[in-house]
């Protein structure tokens, strides 16, 4: 479950903006962060950004680690996921991991934490926001969105 659900916050944002931004084409980079900023961060500002959510998408979906080509390209930081770490700040975390860091040659500065449960509770409150979104611009997006998550969120026969 804790993986699927990772996954579905990865996916569902993209799944949503097929049908906010153009139908049935693929969404790119732009779509995701717009969606990221208006919904996720709603405003608000934390120690990572839409650049990093993509990089940790992408990421995660094509060779299932933290890296991915924006890192590469020094367009985006890292984002290590954890959990039950709360009463530890984010300064002291990256002191622990320093070690490590160096020896994988990642810069420490390059590294951000995301509690994947505050995530994961930040998301759904997104999906929420969107859907009120929906219902105040347009019922029929809203109907597709709902469509469309339906199929990726539930197990389909193979027939």
């Amino acid at each position: 479950m804790f993986d699927g659900f990772k996954l579905e916050m990865i996916e569902l944002p993209e799944a949503t903006l097929r049908v906010r931004y153009g139908g049935s084409g693929p969404s790119g980079s732009a779509e995701y962060k717009r969606w990221v900023h208006t919904f996720l961060f709603n405003g608000e500002v934390f120690n990572f950004d839409a650049d990093d959510l993509w990089a940790a998408r992408c990421g995660n979906i094509h060779t299932g680690a933290a890296e991915s080509r924006d890192y590469r390209a020094h367009r985006a930081s890292v984002i290590y996921y954890h959990v039950n770490t709360a009463s530890i700040p984010n300064d002291k975390l990256l002191a622990l991991i320093e070690p490590i860091a160096i020896h994988i040659g990642v810069p420490v500065e390059k590294i951000r934490f995301v509690d994947h449960y505050w995530l994961a509770g930040r998301f759904i409150d997104s999906v929420s926001r969107y859907e009120q979104y929906l219902l105040t611009a347009d019922v029929r997006r809203l109907q597709e969105v709902q469509s469309k998550s339906d199929r990726q969120l539930s197990f389909q026969t193979v027939k």
